[in-house]
């Protein structure tokens, strides 16, 4: 229960700099599927912070191995993959040996230590989303050979303004935390 805790103050922070967030436990509906929940969510979100405690190592099998999964099947459909998954380490937890994408360990990948300083991981959260955004918005766009528009990235939305926008900014996995 308290490393669930650590969760919600991660959200709770990155709400305070205006992210958008997903996470199952405040917007899964009564009744929802979870499994077509999850991964429609996962799939609209311009991120994916799977946060490690102590406690994942320990389950073979858990909700967010499955997320994990999702979001691992997801990165193999998107066009550009760096900064999608941002791996969070909460206090006491060892990087585990898990597969984020079909290339990368959790170890191959910065991971962000929310267990240590927390102010300063939220600062490094914040400047990595500003750095995804500049290298996302610099790339020349893909002309689909099926259409006679550019497109980008297939899981972005058109805004009214006609920018691009995810449906999320970020789907936090926290649930080994419980």
């Amino acid at each position: 229960l308290e490393d669930l805790k650590i969760v919600r103050d991660l959200r709770d922070r990155l709400k305070r700099h205006k992210f958008n967030i997903w996470m199952d436990e405040t917007k899964l509906l009564g009744g929802e599927r979870w499994s077509n929940a999850v991964q429609l969510n996962i799939s609209k979100a311009a991120h994916f912070l799977p946060c490690f405690s102590p406690n994942f190592d320990g389950r073979a099998e858990s909700y967010m191995r499955r997320e994990i999964a999702i979001a691992s099947e997801e990165a193999s459909h998107r066009l550009y993959v760096q900064y999608y998954i941002v791996p969070i380490l909460l206090a006491g937890a060892n990087i585990p040996d898990v597969n984020l994408t079909a290339n990368a360990k959790a170890r191959d990948l910065n991971v962000i230590n929310f267990g240590a300083d927390r102010r300063k991981a939220i600062e490094l959260l914040v400047q990595t989303f500003k750095a995804a955004e500049l290298a996302h918005s610099k790339r020349d766009p893909i002309i689909s050979r099926n259409e006679d528009h550019a497109f980008d990235d297939p899981y972005r939305y058109e805004t009214k303004s006609g920018g691009y926008t995810y449906r999320w900014d970020l789907v936090i996995a926290g649930r080994e935390a419980t």
